[in-house]
């Protein structure tokens, strides 16, 4: 069994329970000095993104890369609270069609250009940009009429309609980036070699695959207490079982038939989140049941 230097664990995703499960040996994310490595095999793909581009991913969980490389204006508490990130503070218009972001000062991007209204700006409209996909770009396009710079570290968000949703949406995906370096290097060269402000700094991937990031010392917000996150995308179930109680991963995510080979294993220590997930099924075409499906058209 290979010995790995972190808590092991894994999450199990039902239709109805998040539960996370992990090994005890000790791992705490309040240590001084980031070392060692910790590995999540997740059952979705490991991107559903360009490389690492958060502008273009196009569903399945939760951003890794948007959270992880980048952070947003504002961030989310365990209590669903929202809390300030790039922003320190924020001040929404008595008419709510408009609402002003005050921006830490000192932040930088991971190669050392700071953070500065114009990198915001830049970020939401490039969020916004149609052809990147972005799962949730309809919903700030619909939203947000235009970002205004106001000063150096001040912006305005000019509305479409009162949109009290924005928060929820800004922390799960509104992953701020390097306006220079991006026009820079462009879409693709930044897909590849992606630059952001977040806690971990992008390290290697492989489309797909996995993807590796490293920790950043002295963090403005916090620094992790790990050196080295690796990504794995296993899709079969039974491999990142077999994965974790092998000790090749750290967290995996699995179904919920293996809940009782988790809980008869006594080196697995059993936690359940008290959040609830849930997923839907749209069949549009049948808005116009008249038409015939283009779906079945494009596929024969």
């Amino acid at each position: 069994m290979k010995k790995r230097n972190f808590t092991t664990g894994l999450v199990l995703l039902g239709a109805v329970l998040l539960m996370s499960l992990f090994l005890a040996s000790g791992w705490s994310l309040a240590a001084e000095t980031p070392k060692g490595e910790v590995v999540y095999a997740t059952l979705y793909s490991a991107f559903y993104t360009v490389g690492g581009d958060p502008a273009t991913h196009m569903g399945g969980q939760g951003p890794l890369i948007a959270t992880t490389v980048f952070e947003s204006l504002v961030d989310c508490a365990v209590d669903l609270n929202y809390l300030p990130s790039v922003a320190k503070s924020w001040k929404m218009a008595p008419d709510l069609m408009s609402v002003d972001f005050f921006l830490k000062e000192g932040i930088k991007f991971h190669n050392g250009d700071p953070l500065t209204a114009e990198d915001v700006k830049f970020s939401m409209e490039t969020l916004m940009r149609k052809e990147l996909r972005l799962v949730i770009g309809f919903a700030y396009r619909d939203r947000i009429k235009d970002v205004e710079v106001v000063a150096p570290y001040h912006v305005r968000f000019h509305f479409r309609t009162p949109a009290p949703d924005l928060w929820k949406r800004l922390w799960w995906d509104g992953a701020m980036m390097p306006k220079k370096y991006r026009e820079q290097v462009g879409d693709k060269g930044f897909a590849d070699k992606p630059i952001g402000s977040g806690p971990f700094k992008w390290v290697d991937y492989k489309q797909d695959q996995y993807f590796t990031m490293e920790a950043v010392p002295n963090h403005h917000r916090k620094s992790p207490g790990f050196k080295t996150l690796k990504i794995v995308y296993v899709p079969e179930h039974s491999t990142r079982l077999a994965m974790l109680k092998a000790g090749e991963v750290d967290i995996a995510q699995l179904i919920g038939p293996h809940i009782p080979v988790v809980k008869s294993d006594p080196n697995l220590q059993f936690k359940q989140i008290k959040y609830t997930v849930a997923s839907g099924l749209d069949f549009d075409d049948l808005a116009f049941p008249d038409e015939p499906s283009t779906y079945l058209t494009k596929r024969g």
